[in-house]
């Protein structure tokens, strides 16, 4: 929701471009309303939002995968053969005052031994770990294989674990040797993998974001200035969603000035406006897309706001719980439709 708002407030921004171009201050008190419309058409698509973001997505059985590969290849024993896979805290996001409580429903972790070309003299045992952290729960696994005498090595290892937190992880596959007479001998590939569900038990969450600033470029900062558009109405965004995600998010969004001494100090754009989750099914998919109105209106009180070269906006969203687990599609998107309107106040005999 914080990707859909950054986009409609860059159209708002644009829309006061236009404006500058095309308005000329009238001689006396205005009489006429004009308004200027700019149409709004965005589509988020699942599986588009992850080429974008340079995710990869693999399907296992009904349920979507963000996927995380490494390959080592060519090594040798000692030292321990280490791959971790680690993402915190995205850095937008104020981890002090969100709160997560929802839980994936099954984290694959494993990866591939292969050495093809063993000596004859090579032969025992190798321990692997693999150990994943989600937030505020460890799980820890030791594996052992053993390795046939003289002959190929090509065995793979999957773990699951179910219901581990939503938040920040560090996974680690980690391979050392338990024989002497491993040390030094050839591995061909070590292979390891992290599968994060794209379905969750949804339990309550709330994620709250750092201000963000937004550079306001000097053709609005004129728009702004009421030495040279004194009569500058309402803006009014009027923004249809569809969504067809099985997740309900409720969104407020504050817009604070660069200068603390402006009034008003802050000014709510959105206030807990709810976009409902898509029609659910038994499974937990999304079988059809909910549909919700939005109009925000920016008063011409805020032309203080876009005076300065930098506003900032902060976002809290609120994910209520769900009676049982939901799964995402590649095919679930949200669209966003609309227009933005830009209210003039003309008289008529300036024209």
């Amino acid at each position: 929701m914080d990707r859909v708002w950054r986009i409609a407030l860059a159209v708002v921004l644009s829309a006061l471009v236009v404006e500058v171009s095309c308005f000329r201050p009238p001689s006396s008190f205005p009489t006429w309303e004009v308004v200027l419309r700019l149409p709004v058409d965005t589509l988020l698509e699942v599986r588009a939002a992850a080429v974008a973001e340079s995710m990869q997505l693999d399907q296992r059985g009904d349920t979507l995968y963000w996927v995380h590969r490494d390959t080592l290849t060519q090594v040798v024993f000692p030292p321990p053969l280490v791959i971790n896979f680690a993402k915190g805290w995205p850095s937008e996001l104020d981890s002090t005052r969100s709160a997560l409580h929802s839980r994936l429903m099954l984290v694959h972790a494993g990866g591939r031994l292969v050495a093809r070309n063993l000596p004859a003299s090579a032969g025992g045992g190798l321990r692997v770990s693999v150990q994943v952290f989600f937030r505020d729960t460890t799980v820890y696994d030791t594996l052992r294989f053993q390795v046939p005498t003289g002959g190929p090595l090509d065995t793979t290892f999957d773990l699951a674990y179910d219901r581990l937190p939503v938040g920040p992880f560090d996974a680690t596959v980690k391979v050392d040797s338990m024989d002497p007479s491993l040390v030094g001998v050839p591995l061909d590939t070590l292979a390891g993998f992290l599968e994060i569900p794209l379905s969750a038990d949804l339990r309550g969450d709330t994620v709250v974001t750092f201000p963000q600033a937004i550079e306001i470029p000097q053709q609005v900062r004129d728009a702004a200035d009421t030495t040279k558009v004194p009569n500058l109405g309402d803006l009014r965004l009027r923004l249809f969603f569809v969504n067809r995600l099985p997740v309900e998010v409720q969104t407020t969004v504050v817009l604070k000035p660069q200068n603390p001494g402006v009034q008003p100090p802050q000014y709510v754009a959105l206030d807990h406006f709810t976009l409902p989750a898509g029609q659910i099914d038994s499974r937990g998919f999304s079988i059809s897309p909910a549909t919700e109105t939005l109009v925000v209106h920016l008063p011409d009180s805020l032309r203080a706001y876009f005076q300065a070269d930098t506003l900032y906006a902060e976002a809290e969203a609120l994910i209520p719980p769900f009676v049982r687990p939901v799964f995402v599609a590649d095919s679930d998107f949200v669209r966003v439709t609309g227009t933005l309107e830009l209210a003039l106040w003309v008289d008529p005999d300036s024209l």
